[in-house]
C-alpha cells in the first residue's frame, strides 16, 4: 500500500495559515475546508479531524482574491484624492 499524503492536525492548518484552530474548525465545519473524520460523533463526543495538504491548497485557491484593477500600480498611482485626510484642493487637514 502506498500511502504518500500526511494527515495534518488543526492546529497544525492553523499554524500554517497564521489563524486560530478555532477557525480552522469552523471553516471545516461550514463545508469550506475538507477533511478527515476520525471516530464518530456521538452524546459528548466530538469527531477528531484531519487534513490533507491537497484540501488546505484548495481552500487557499477559493479564498484567494484576485487584484483590483487600479490597485497599487494602477492608473491612479501617485495622484492625490480627496479624502478624510484632506482635500484634492492641497488644503492641510484641520
Amino acid at each position: 500500500m502506498d500511502i504518500k499524503p500526511a494527515l495534518l492536525s488543526a492546529g497544525e492548518v492553523a499554524r500554517l495559515l497564521r489563524c486560530s484552530r478555532s477557525y480552522v474548525y469552523k471553516v471545516a465545519r461550514a463545508g469550506g475546508l475538507g477533511y478527515v473524520a476520525l471516530g464518530q460523533d456521538g452524546p459528548g463526543r466530538r469527531t477528531a479531524m484531519r487534513f490533507s495538504a491537497e484540501a488546505v491548497a484548495i481552500f487557499l485557491k477559493t479564498r484567494t482574491v484576485p487584484p483590483r484593477s487600479g490597485a497599487i500600480g494602477g492608473s491612479n498611482c501617485g495622484q492625490r484624492t480627496a479624502g478624510r485626510r484632506g482635500s484634492s484642493s492641497g488644503q492641510p487637514p484641520r
